[in-house]
């Protein structure tokens, strides 16, 4: 029971604050941050999402704005909570009804999925009290520059900090140009 809630922290070194920037979502359950790489590389757009039925309400939103950022030459990467259960696609032992959605949203924007290729069947959100260790895996990593992502993880705490959730916290690192390639913007779909 009870209403949903939902929360995002978001950590940022502080070397590189004054290079990131929060961005107006068009979406109530986005939040977009843009770091802004440094010389000529491209700038990276990331999103956090909370998406109670898969993206289903507000995927017009959302993929508005990753259209945006792409045709300005940007790369994207969208994480968070989608409520979407892929089976054996990311080693989950359940499917859903919002599969399709977030599965037809992947493909309609060219995203590739990190649960898969960094942790896959690694579980997202974990409630050992009930039904003996209910998990599952809902939330995901997702980006149109998988070359770039140089590690993503499911984490039971971060610095120390646990998300005082079931949810489990999303880590991930980029590479911003460094690479052959990451010089390059990806292209737009």
């Amino acid at each position: 029971g009870g209403s949903p809630s939902s929360g995002v922290v978001v950590f940022v070194k502080k070397s590189i604050r004054h290079i990131v920037s929060f961005v107006r979502s068009k979406s109530t359950n986005t939040l977009w941050i843009r770091y802004q790489t440094p010389g000529r590389h491209p700038s990276w757009y990331f999103g956090f999402v909370y998406c109670r039925n898969a993206l289903k309400k507000h995927s017009l939103e959302v993929s508005e704005q990753i259209q945006e950022f792409r045709a300005s030459g940007s790369r994207v990467a969208v994480f968070g909570d989608f409520n979407a259960r892929l089976g054996s696609f990311v080693g989950d032992h359940a499917t859903n009804a919002n599969a399709p959605n977030l599965l037809a949203f992947l493909e309609f924007h060219g995203l590739t999925l990190l649960n898969k290729s960094f942790c896959y069947g690694v579980p997202t959100y974990v409630m050992p009290e009930v039904n003996k260790n209910k998990t599952s895996i809902i939330d995901f990593g997702v980006t149109d520059s998988p070359d770039c992502v140089k590690d993503f993880q499911i984490l039971d705490t971060v610095f120390g900090v646990t998300a005082h959730s079931a949810h489990r916290m999303l880590s991930y690192s980029v590479s911003t140009g460094t690479t052959p390639s990451c010089i390059s913007p990806s292209s737009s779909s």
